[in-house]
Parts: structure tokens; sequence; C-alpha cells
């Protein structure tokens, strides 16, 4: 996969499909391009989208430097992901955000309005709760990971790097406390889908009706059987449900 400089920062994507509208792919904590959209790749239809997925700086092989977990971060993660889309051509797209990369697919929607066309959230926090802060802790114990997962992690993350990250979200969710999206985000003037799993166990299913508060003109998904990673275990119905609502906002002239 190519890398391509941005503000300072060497950034990893992949593109995938060749169609006429673009969607730029935002991965949440410690996602990847690939690890993240990679069941979405195989099913969407290619001839009408072209995916464009990044490793966020300091994630995978966008590195280094290495990432720097504080507030602001998103905000920053908005702005490279407006630029690499910018460099490579494409004036007018849409977003795709998971979790943490939906934050910054709301603020990158907000900040930049004549560049997205919709904007698509999975498992995204209207504010950090207790729930997400116990997850957050049980984070960073990651010699107690399943073993399965902690070896996925350390295909991409040595074992400091990875406790490093995980004890930086920890202190940042503690630091974010129930600041809520809305004191941090301007108002989104596209069309918006909010999706959720209800059996999220990271972040519950009530969080994507507290996000219809603030943004009370988007759409909502709930999928009865999705946990946090749907995207993953229901690729299909996700990327059904998802890329028909981004198919109903392009005209074909963008």
């Amino acid at each position: 996969m190519p890398k391509i400089e941005v503000h300072g920062v060497s950034l990893l994507y992949t593109t995938v499909g060749n169609g006429n509208h673009a969607i730029l792919c935002m991965p949440g904590f410690l996602g990847t391009a690939e690890d993240t959209f990679g069941e979405i790749f195989k099913t969407v239809d290619q001839q009408r989208f072209r995916l464009v997925a990044w490793d966020p700086p300091g994630y995978g092989k966008s590195r280094p430097p290495n990432r720097e977990i504080k507030m602001g971060y998103l905000k920053r993660d908005a702005e490279l992901a407006a630029g690499l889309m910018n460099k490579l051509g494409h004036r007018r797209y849409s977003v795709l955000g998971v979790s943490q990369g939906g934050e910054s697919g709301l603020i990158l929607a907000s900040a930049f309005p004549s560049n997205v066309i919709s904007l698509a959230t999975l498992a995204v926090a209207a504010k950090y709760d207790e729930n997400m802060l116990r997850v957050a802790r049980f984070y960073t114990m990651v010699d107690h990971y399943p073993e399965k997962k902690l070896n996925e992690l350390l295909k991409v993350y040595d074992r400091d790097y990875l406790k490093k990250l995980t004890t930086d979200l920890f202190c940042y969710v503690q630091s974010a406390g129930y600041v809520n999206l809305q004191h941090v985000i301007g108002p989104i003037k596209c069309p918006l889908l909010i999706t959720h799993g209800q059996k999220d166990s990271v972040c519950q299913a009530y969080q994507a009706r507290e996000l219809m508060t603030i943004f009370p003109l988007a759409k909502l998904h709930i999928f009865p059987e999705g946990n946090h990673d749907l995207h993953n275990t229901h690729a299909d119905e996700f990327t059904g449900a998802v890329f028909q609502f981004f198919n109903s906002t392009f005209d074909g002239s963008e």
C-alpha cells in the first residue's frame, strides 16, 4: 500500500474500487485500513464506489511518528484526512467513520462542509461514560487479552507501544469525562447516517440515540444482533445499509 506525506506526516492509505463516488474510510482505536475495512472491501460495489482507507497517524504503518492520544488529536486526524483526500484529488467525497474514526468524521464534516457529500458513523459515543471508562481500563491490561486478539495486535504493534497506546487512551477518556460531542463539534450540514449495534458492549446502544438528540435530522439504523465490530461480523448487512445510504446522497455529478 502506498504512502503519502500530508502536512509533514507520512500516511499509509489504500484505494479499493474505481467508482465515481469516493468514500473516505476512517478506523477507530488501534485500527488500520485493512483490519477495519477488509470485509467491506470484499462486499462493496467497486464499480460504483472508490474507497480510500488510511492508517491514522501513529497506527499501523503510518509511523513514525508515534500516536499522541491527547485532547484535540481526533481534530488533528480530521484535518489530516481532509488533506489526504485533497492530495489524492478528491474534492467531494463521503465519509465512513468507525468508533473514534466516526468522531473524527463528524469533526471533518463540520469543519469542511463543502467537501463532504454525506457521512455514516458506526459505534460513536455521544459522551465517554462509566462503561467506556471501564472498557478503557481493561484495554490497559494487555496481558489479559484473549490470546487470539493479542496475537493479532502484536503483528502490528510491539507490546510496549501497545501498552502506551492503551494507557494513553485510558487517560484521555478520564480527562474527557462527560464532555458531550455537542460541545466540541459544530453543525453537520450533510446527510448523516448513525449506525450502532444493539449488543455493543464497548459503546452502548443508547449512545446512538443520544447522538440523535444532537443531530436530529440524521437517520438512525440499529443492528439488533450487532456488537462493536459488526462491520466485520455482519459485513454484508452493514455494507448494504450504509452504501445504500451513500448511493442515495450522490447524484453522479460530484
